[in-house]
């Protein structure tokens, strides 16, 4: 956890409640050398923008230990 720069998730759908959330947000409390998380969301089917969207809202919402930790979502 103390040389953990750069992380990259793929991922095709999100459950607010389970794993997925839980351990990002784990991730960005505890990784002090945390500098960039890379999230590629996969659409599926059924969802649409809007789920994405509030999905990119709850990961950015998260605090981090390491102030200038970027995320961003492909």
């Amino acid at each position: 956890m103390l040389h953990l720069k750069i992380v990259k998730f793929t991922c095709s759908s999100l459950n607010y409640s389970g794993l997925d959330l839980s351990f990002v947000q784990f991730l960005l409390k505890n990784a002090r050398a945390l500098q960039k998380m890379v999230i590629n969301m996969l659409m599926a089917d059924d969802m649409v923008w809007m789920d994405l969207f509030q999905a990119a809202q709850k990961f950015l919402s998260f605090p981090r230990s390491y102030p200038d930790a970027v995320v961003t979502f492909n």
